[in-house]
């Protein structure tokens, strides 16, 4: 009988921390306040930068469907950030049909924008060879345009895709190597 108290004292210590570390919710939604704040600067006061940042909270809890409505929100009134997300669900199938072509066409348009995010993201499609045909050339031009925009990110892959295809052994013929010196 021991050994039973035993392991329902530790079941009942597990729920209790599950319980006590859990945000606090405002309803029977599972929103937390944080979420509750966003859904009235989102909804209320038509503040795109909320609507983003709901839609990111929203994917953290696996709300997929609540993520591309609050991104498709935030994209429609001209946030690229919010297409961004958007195009991020379609690349990964997250809560709507995975849609390569629909990502690489989002991708493409917040690129054209010159928003650094959307190059980098179209730039590891063409690196990867996904929705795209591969083309290190085409990545290299749009890390390089991510990295110019200040995203860090970009210009350290676009400095590893370099160095993987310009290197003293390179893979690439110098006239392809020497437009990136």
């Amino acid at each position: 009988m021991k050994p039973l108290y035993a392991v329902l004292a530790i079941i009942a210590i597990g729920i209790v921390t599950i319980l006590t570390t859990m945000p606090a919710k405002t309803n029977e939604t599972n929103e937390t306040a944080e979420m509750k704040e966003l859904l009235i600067k989102c909804n209320d006061a038509n503040d795109m930068k909320a609507c983003v940042d709901l839609a990111k909270l929203y994917m953290v809890e696996k709300e997929y469907h609540n993520t591309l409505k609050y991104a498709e929100k935030a994209c429609s009134n001209g946030n690229l950030r919010g297409c961004g997300v958007k195009g991020f669900l379609y690349q990964t199938g997250s809560g709507v049909k995975k849609d390569i072509n629909k990502t690489v066409k989002i991708y493409n348009e917040i690129c054209d924008a010159n928003e650094a995010g959307g190059c980098g993201a179209l730039a590891d499609l063409y690196r990867a060879g996904k929705g795209v045909e591969q083309n290190y050339d085409k990545a290299l031009n749009l890390y390089q345009k991510a990295c110019d925009g200040k995203m860090e990110l970009g210009c350290k892959r676009f400095t590893q895709l370099y160095k993987q295809e310009c290197s003293d052994n390179f893979t690439k013929p110098q006239e392809f190597c020497s437009k990136y010196k």
